[in-house]
């Protein structure tokens, strides 16, 4: 297909030469002055090669870089289905018109850059750390966050036909968009989200793994744990003998197992020389990838700020109370020195009395021995007595009442008058002096007195 493929290429030039070289006999022929029709052929042939020049002449543009795809009666594969020619950066004829219909394709090959790229709900694995270590203890760790992933790729002139079929820059940057992730979220599930925080490079290599199907070089190392370097500082490879081979392979490890400085050398030869970069089935190389940053969930961010909180608070209690103990043992040692009794407690608790003094508080602080044994038995005899409260129910809406029906009032019975009281009989008059003397003579008796 490719000695086909040529034989397209170049047919527009071989028509335009034909009508210029006989368009040249023609006209030679009519300056002969042999006949008439002979200038008008020579004419015709002429104007034929300038219009096949004017309006089939195509540049491929080298500025951005782009290549182009020749193209047989709308087929960029030839007539047999085979690998399609590709033109450089040039000038070139073409005759997209019936009944040749030879055009080409331009296509752009220059660097794409996409800048963070988000990644959402990623999920972290679930960590719950034990009372006593740094944090807040039994509470869980785990949560939701999203990363940020920028990437640059170039299409591969070698395999330009995987790249217009991937659907060139922009169904290209799609596919390495799901594909970049799906490999954060798988590991996501195996990383907390503090751990993602620190694992940008592990995870760019592990990406660039993932999409362009190798793997890190293993390198040596020597008996103190540190990488060999040669004399220019380069680390250096640990080879593999292969039989028909004459130059020993590199080694390859696991991302997991990998040391910071296999995954530094990895990443260092993407970004350098473009080593490991090559993603066949997109007809592209990723020359550079870059884990930017991670973004909490609010929820998360909540947890994490609390958790900070929490850890702050902590070492600055126990930053004060070291201060206070220090602080404490000297006046302790002076106190020996002076000859007088004191106990490491007393010089605490007058350490903190002056703070509060100093600090404008003025506090006394005394304790009553047994107060606190005491106040805690009687608000438990109090809580046993009283029992659990009573159930408060709500009360119900009181339908409304009819009203009651007015009656008559009863009309008073009229009083009947009272019976006149019976007059005293009259005493006989007799009696009455008798009477009246015993009074005069009860006057004289007083007076006589």
């Amino acid at each position: 297909m490719e000695k086909m493929g040529n034989v397209i290429r170049y047919l527009p030039w071989v028509v335009f030469w034909f009508l210029v070289i006989a368009g040249v006999i023609e006209a030679r022929f009519a300056l002969m002055g042999i006949d008439l029709p002979w200038s008008l052929i020579s004419i015709t042939l002429l104007a034929l090669a300038y219009l096949i020049w004017d309006v089939g002449k195509k540049n491929v543009p080298a500025s951005p870089p782009h290549k182009a795809v020749l193209t047989f009666w709308g087929n960029r594969t030839g007539w047999c289905g085979e690998k399609p020619v590709v033109l450089d950066e040039g000038d070139y004829l073409m005759m997209a018109y019936w009944p040749f219909k030879i055009d080409l394709i331009p296509i752009k090959v220059e660097k794409i850059n996409r800048d963070e790229i988000p990644v959402k709900d990623i999920i972290c694995k679930s960590s719950v750390k034990d009372e006593g270590e740094e944090g807040a203890g039994g509470i869980e760790a785990g949560g939701r966050v999203s990363a940020f992933f920028s990437y640059t790729f170039v299409p591969d002139p070698d395999r330009i036909m995987e790249y217009i079929n991937s659907g060139q820059a922009e169904g290209v940057g799609k596919i390495l968009d799901d594909r970049i992730a799906e490999v954060l979220r798988q590991s996501g599930r195996d990383h907390t989200w503090e751990e993602l925080q620190f694992s940008s490079d592990k995870l760019t290599a592990l990406v660039l793994v993932r999409i362009c199907g190798e793997k890190p070089v293993a390198l040596k190392i020597g008996a103190d744990g540190k990488t060999i370097r040669d004399h220019h500082g380069k680390p250096q490879e640990i080879g593999i003998d292969v039989p028909g081979e004459e130059k020993r392979i590199p080694a390859v490890k696991e991302i997991e197992e990998c040391t910071v400085d296999e995954i530094e050398y990895f990443l260092d030869k993407i970004h350098t020389n473009g080593g490991y970069t090559d993603v066949a089935d997109l007809g592209i190389k990723v020359v550079r990838a870059n884990l930017e940053r991670f973004e909490l969930g609010e929820d998360l961010k909540k947890a994490a700020e609390n958790v900070a909180r929490e850890q702050q608070e902590r070492r600055a209690e126990v930053y004060e109370i070291g201060t206070e103990l220090a602080q404490a043992q000297k006046l302790l040692d002076e106190y020996v020195k002076a000859g007088l009794s004191k106990t490491l407690e007393d010089c605490v608790m007058e350490i903190r009395r002056r703070k509060t003094q100093r600090e404008g508080q003025n506090v006394k602080t005394f304790e009553i021995p047994g107060l606190a044994e005491g106040l805690g038995a009687i608000g438990a005899m109090i809580a046993n007595r009283q029992g659990p409260p009573p159930e408060v129910k709500p009360e119900p809406t009181p339908s409304p009442e009819p009203e009651p029906e007015t009656k008559p009032e009863p009309v008073p019975e009229p009083t009947p008058p009272p019976k006149p009281e019976p007059k005293p009989a009259p005493e006989p008059e007799q009696s009455h002096k008798k009477t009246r003397r015993k009074r005069g003579g009860q006057k004289k008796q007083g007076g006589r007195l």
